[in-house]
């Protein structure tokens, strides 16, 4: 499964990684995987394949009650990859 996501619904990442570990699939980042997608789909992944200039960004759980929000933690990321050369971010192939 090559996979591109900024995150979703908990209880829908949650199915999606118990059916990615039931069928043992192989994971590969293109892009980024955050969020739901870094906390249940990734790990769930047979083999984890992360591409070059590709992202996989951790942030709390499903019991989660305070920290950093989805917005913040994309805001995060976006500052980030502003901070790159303009080489830098060409070699990311995020289009």
């Amino acid at each position: 499964m090559v996979i591109s996501s900024g995150g979703g619904e908990i209880n829908a990442g949650m199915k999606m990684g118990y059916w990615v570990f039931d069928n043992q699939i192989d994971v590969v980042v293109n892009g980024m995987c955050m969020s739901s997608c870094a906390n249940y789909i990734f790990p769930a992944g047979h083999r984890k394949i992360i591409n070059n200039g590709s992202i996989v960004a951790w942030h709390g759980s499903a019991l989660q009650e305070s920290g950093m929000s989805e917005c913040d933690i994309r805001e995060s990321v976006i500052k980030a990859f502003n901070k790159l050369t303009e080489s830098e971010k060409k070699g990311q192939n995020l289009e």
